[in-house]
């Protein structure tokens, strides 16, 4: 089996038209030689079925994007059930690592603090909320889809603290948004009742993200399924057409 390859273009499409066309994905592997990840080999699919040829050609030189570009993904990322590499697909950005590297940087302040439109919920400058308030902020942004944009300017809070906030809430549950300044409670100092209190509420907090990560995976896949059909369907009329 071929390994370390990069593919052509027309390597790639031959392979994602025998595979709609019903070859399956592992006899790709084992009758074929493709030697992609499943992973891979879809997100190539999905490029061509949205964008045709074009989502499958390489870039001769790194391609240079606007900051109006830039927040516009980063903005449908924060406030949408899209993930980084449904991004890609839908924008024809040849890397997914390329979008996660611009959404570290807005959540770090590296790039919204240069950038005009509407700058107030970007560039808004932190102020004192107290633990009921984190705590209603974050509500909003997870009973609003990851609204991250609207529970900023709703709240009157920065941008970056409603992210920071809901990332914190996410994987640690409630307490994690208490203001301890340097003082934090040490596990040992707290009784068994608070700690499995603590767990059991980070677990709740977790399952619920994931609950709506899952989700998100249906309509995706849901997505997939129905361009594969359109796909197929135009294949056979054109056939037809040709007899």
């Amino acid at each position: 089996m071929k390994s370390n390859i990069r593919y052509s273009t027309n390597e790639l499409i031959e392979y994602i038209e025998l595979y709609l066309d019903g070859t399956s994905f592992r006899a790709l592997r084992e009758d074929y030689e493709l030697d992609l990840n499943e992973s891979t080999f879809r997100l190539y699919l999905d490029k061509y079925l949205k964008h045709g040829t074009t989502g499958l050609l390489r870039p001769q030189k790194n391609r240079n994007y606007s900051k109006a570009f830039k927040h516009q993904v980063v903005q449908e990322y924060f406030n949408s059930n899209l993930s980084y590499k449904g991004l890609s697909v839908k924008y024809n950005i040849p890397s997914d690592h390329t979008i996660r590297n611009w959404a570290m940087r807005y959540t770090e302040g590296k790039e919204n603090r240069t950038y005009s439109p509407k700058p107030e919920v970007y560039q808004m400058k932190s102020r004192k909320t107290t633990y009921e308030e984190r705590i209603e902020i974050v509500e909003y942004v997870i009973n609003h889809q990851l609204s991250y944009k609207d529970a900023a300017e709703k709240f009157k809070v920065s941008y970056t603290n409603v992210y920071s906030w809901t990332r914190k809430y996410k994987q640690f549950g409630p307490k994690a948004l208490e203001d301890n300044r340097g003082k934090k409670k040490t596990t040992e100092a707290q009784t068994g009742e608070e700690q499995l209190k603590a767990e059991i509420e980070a677990l709740r907090i977790r399952n619920q993200w994931l609950e709506m990560e899952v989700e998100t995976l249906k309509k995706q896949e849901q997505m997939e399924r129905e361009l594969i059909k359109q796909e197929s369907a135009k294949k056979r009329r054109t056939k037809r057409s040709k007899r």
